[in-house]
C-alpha cells in the first residue's frame, strides 16, 4: 500500500460505491474502475480525506486502500528537427522532386518496345487486313 501526502491527487476506486454516484451510463460493466482526480485534504492515519463534490453524496474520508496515486498524462514534445544525413561529396547535389523521381523510377519504368517508338498491338494491326469479309 502506498501513503500520500496532503495536496496530493489521487484516484479513487469505484468498488463498493453506487453506479449512479460514478456515472450515468446504466451499465457497471462500463462505469470507471477509477474516479478522479481528487485533492488530499487531510491525513488521519490510514484514511484521506478528499476534497469531492456534495452532488456524488459520499463521505469524503476514505481508506488508503481505496485511493491510487494520479499521473496526469503528458504528451511528448515533438523532437527537434533531426539533421539530413551529410551527402556523398562525389554525388552531385540533386533537388528532392528529382530525387523522389528517380526513386519512383523501378515502378514506373517504360516498357522496352515504348521506348524503341513502336508497340507490339501498333506492329501487329498494320500486318492484319481489316475486318475479315463474312
Amino acid at each position: 500500500m502506498s501513503f500520500f501526502r496532503g495536496g496530493e491527487r489521487v484516484l479513487l476506486s469505484t468498488d463498493g460505491i453506487q453506479g449512479t454516484a460514478v456515472t450515468n451510463l446504466g451499465a457497471n460493466k462500463l462505469a470507471p474502475r477509477f474516479i478522479g482526480p481528487f485533492m488530499i485534504l487531510k491525513v488521519i492515519g490510514d484514511a484521506y480525506t478528499l476534497d469531492i463534490t456534495t452532488a456524488m453524496r459520499l463521505h469524503p474520508t476514505f481508506y488508503v486502500g481505496r485511493l491510487k496515486s494520479y499521473v496526469p498524462a503528458t504528451i511528448p514534445a515533438p523532437e527537434a528537427e533531426r539533421p539530413r544525413p551529410a551527402r556523398n561529396s562525389n554525388r552531385p547535389a540533386v533537388d528532392a522532386d528529382a530525387e523522389s523521381a528517380r526513386a519512383l523510377a523501378p515502378h514506373a519504368r517504360a516498357s522496352p518496345s515504348v521506348t524503341r517508338g513502336t508497340s507490339s498491338d501498333e506492329a501487329t494491326s498494320t500486318s492484319r487486313a481489316g475486318p475479315a469479309s463474312i
